[in-house]
């Protein structure tokens, strides 16, 4: 798990802004909602050793606020899957992107 992007790789902060209710896992496990977008050109940052890859045009977002999008995203994905987001959970592999064009 160490080596595991956080969220599965979902964007961190696609999941940080989430109301709740919005979201289930069936829809985050679906593929096809912008949390799983990854931009492999802006993706993210590594936080007290923690891969945190963000969304196609949120990268400037998560940094401003990097902590405080990590505890809301930790949140969300503890509400929809019932452990921390290090152990189950979807994990991405739906979309990627290399400076925003889709793969």
């Amino acid at each position: 798990m160490k080596y595991v992007p956080a969220f599965g790789g979902h964007c961190t902060h696609g999941l940080s802004t989430v109301e709740a209710g919005q979201l289930t896992a069936e829809d985050l496990a679906d593929g096809r909602l912008s949390f799983v977008c990854v931009n492999t050109t802006t993706w993210g940052t590594v936080v007290k050793g923690k891969l945190y890859l963000t969304s196609c045009g949120s990268y400037e977002a998560f940094m401003r606020d990097q902590s405080g999008e990590i505890a809301k995203a930790s949140a969300v994905w503890e509400s929809l899957f019932g452990s921390p987001y290090t152990q189950y959970g979807p994990v991405n592999d739906a979309c990627f992107q290399d400076g925003y064009q889709w793969k």
